[in-house]
């Protein structure tokens, strides 16, 4: 504050948010970025089964509350199914690939990950109560195809 500025010059929010009240909203998705071309990642790759089995995992996860997601857990390590991957961690071809679709700066530092199972993953962006797929991974076990490698 300057020597002329006055404590009510200042302004202060009429309304606050907590970032945290959004995990106990229900799972909303948003298909907007959906990328469909990609050659691995493509959501025109899918097959008729993968299409099915991942409508199927939506109509079971959007019931939930982003908590409930987030303390969903199993796999091999027993860790958390659904969590936020840091995008630096990624292959260099998918975080080319957000640049060339200019969703970097809407994905900023970090994608969403939806395990529907042991080797598929959905990644995208995850806004408030909204999740916005980008990709359908099915490589989530081979490092040279994966959009988030596994060592």
């Amino acid at each position: 504050m300057t020597k002329n500025q006055s404590q009510k010059d200042i302004r202060q929010p009429t309304h606050s948010c907590d970032p945290t009240s959004f995990d106990e909203m229900t799972l909303r998705f948003q298909f907007d970025i959906l990328d469909f071309s990609h050659e691995l990642w493509g959501w025109e790759t899918l097959t008729k089964e993968q299409h099915i089995h991942f409508l199927k995992f939506v109509n079971s996860i959007e019931k939930l509350t982003w908590s409930e997601i987030k303390a969903t857990a199993g796999g091999k390590s027993h860790g958390t199914n659904h969590h936020s991957l840091e995008i630096a961690n990624f292959a260099k071809i998918a975080q080319k690939r957000l640049q060339e679709l200019n969703l970097d700066r809407i994905a900023g530092d970090t994608l969403f990950s939806l395990r529907i199972n042991n080797l598929t993953r959905v990644y995208g962006v995850r806004e408030e109560e909204f999740f916005r797929p980008i990709w359908h991974d099915p490589f989530h076990d081979q490092p040279n195809k994966a959009a988030y490698p596994i060592s």
